[in-house]
């Protein structure tokens, strides 16, 4: 699976976080959220996403790293951030 952003209208990264702008929605996210909007800029397969995380954040201690990644895609992708294709 890959993941990649779902482009909105207007969007500010700066300092660790990310504020995008939708019609509907102004999202503010930080930390591996924002990470992960910034990675998805152009489409990245799951493993790639899970890769770059780990190798950004750690490893996660409960959890892989792909089970992270595609958990925290999925939320993204519900709240209309990240397109699942």
């Amino acid at each position: 699976m890959r993941v990649r952003l779902n482009p909105p209208a207007d969007i500010l990264v700066r300092d660790g976080e990310a504020l995008l702008l939708y019609p509907e929605e102004a999202i503010r996210l930080a930390g591996i959220s924002a990470e992960i909007v910034r990675l998805a800029a152009g489409p990245i397969s799951l493993e790639q996403l899970a890769q770059a995380l780990e190798a950004r954040f750690g490893s996660p201690e409960e959890i892989s790293a792909l089970d992270a990644a595609t958990a925290a895609a999925q939320e993204l992708g519900d709240r209309g951030v990240l397109l699942l294709e």
